[in-house]
């Protein structure tokens, strides 16, 4: 039979054909990363097998010389944290000292015992009247057990040098 009609093809919409695209897309995106990760994990499992047998076996002589090198400084570190928690801190010292030195006194010496709590100072003042006074000060300072001056002197400029002793109570330290 003859058509006279001539009849339209089928066509697709092309939301059609773009939502076939995308899938197919998608599919061949999904096969592919299927095949990258399975290169991934043969990589990964060689990788495994590789580092348990390193594991597994004996230690090398340099392994075990680096080891004992290792343990040694860990030690050393050990001791040092042990002195380092005993050490007194000496700035409360020098933070009362700023806080209650006259302003015609100097000092030129200074040596702290810190088991004892005990300061050494070799100074020198303007005149006696300011050393009269410097010590009086740190006589009555409740953080001082004891202020003993001694050999006071006429220095080369006619100044007044001394030694001082201060012993600090245990408080001064926390």
């Amino acid at each position: 039979m003859i058509d006279l009609i001539p009849k339209q093809t089928f066509a697709y919409p092309r939301k059609t054909a773009l939502f076939f695209y995308g899938a197919l897309f998608l599919l061949l995106l999904v096969v592919a990363g299927f095949f990258v990760l399975k290169v991934f994990q043969g990589r990964t499992t060689a990788d495994i097998v590789n580092l348990t047998e390193q594991l597994s076996r004996q230690k090398t002589a340099q392994e075990l010389k680096l080891e004992q090198t290792v343990l040694g400084y860990e030690q050393k570190l050990k001791d040092f944290s042990s002195l380092a928690t005993l050490r007194t801190n000496a700035l409360p010292v020098f933070e009362f000292l700023e806080a209650n030195t006259h302003p015609a006194v100097f000092f030129t010496n200074l040596t702290f015992t810190a088991k004892e709590r005990k300061l050494s100072l070799v100074g020198e003042a303007l005149d006696f009247k300011s050393l009269d006074q410097q010590l009086a000060v740190l006589k009555v300072n409740e953080k001082v057990v004891s202020a003993t001056i001694s050999d006071i002197a006429l220095g080369e400029k006619g100044r007044p040098t001394f030694q001082l002793v201060l012993v600090f109570k245990e408080s001064l330290f926390q």
